[in-house]
């Protein structure tokens, strides 16, 4: 894997979107977190576009490109219903954000794995 450090940028990034949001204490940052998670997945990384691609530069392979575009995906469909202007918190509200919580979190557990297991 060329670069690591993204990788790690990546789990925090998705540790943070899979926190519940009933029992997360909000603090001023967390809209520009989120800012920061969304910008990596869509506009700094080919993750929305084309997550194959990020195999070998910060994923390990194919399983874990799939498990994160799922991420992206949802969240995609999330901004095109809802729109991107708003808060963190307004996202929280939404159904369709438990399903961004159990995306993260099964992208989490393959992430931990290291590609053990997988070819």
């Amino acid at each position: 894997m060329k670069y690591p450090n993204m990788r790690a940028e990546l789990v925090e990034y998705l540790q943070f979107l899979s926190e519940d949001p009933v029992s997360r204490e909000k603090t001023e940052m967390d809209d520009c977190y989120f800012d920061y998670a969304i910008h990596f997945l869509f506009d700094d990384t080919l993750i929305a576009r084309d997550s194959q691609e990020c195999v070998g530069i910060f994923l390990i392979n194919k399983y874990e490109a799939n498990t994160i575009f799922a991420v992206a995906e949802k969240l995609d469909e999330i901004f095109n219903k809802y729109g991107t202007r708003l808060h963190l918190y307004d996202y929280y509200g939404f159904p369709e954000w438990v399903e961004v919580i159990e995306k993260c979190k099964s992208a989490l557990s393959l992430l931990a794995m290291d590609g053990d297991g997988l070819d």
